[in-house]
């Protein structure tokens, strides 16, 4: 294809040299990705003491804990005590702002 485009003028041969480049290119990095798998599953059965690779396990279907603290809390708290706020509150002559959260403080007393 690539030959017949360059012999009709429709193509310039740097042109179709470009594309067997970026072919050559992408399959050498599917191979370095290929080859990184197999690493990486050798390395995981090497570490777990199987005797060859290992796949890792699919990851756990159960639902995730609830978060302590809600998302409007959290846009406050974040408001209240980011780092652009803290870096100008200083100047405002206000006092130095908490380092804990009030969430947190009430996070650790739920336990």
């Amino acid at each position: 294809m690539a030959r017949a485009r360059v012999s009709s003028g429709a193509a310039v041969s740097t042109d179709s040299l470009n594309l067997r480049l970026e072919m050559t290119r992408a399959q050498v990095a599917q191979l370095k990705q290929v080859s990184a798998l197999r690493i990486a599953r050798l390395e995981l059965g090497r570490r777990v003491g199987a005797a060859g690779p290992v796949d890792a396990a699919p990851l756990d279907t159960a639902p995730a804990p609830e978060i302590p603290v809600s998302l409007a809390d959290a846009i406050t708290e974040a408001a209240r005590q980011g780092p652009d706020y803290r870096a100008a509150r200083p100047t405002s002559g206000l006092p130095a702002p908490r380092i804990a959260p009030s969430w947190a403080i009430t996070c650790r007393t739920r336990r």
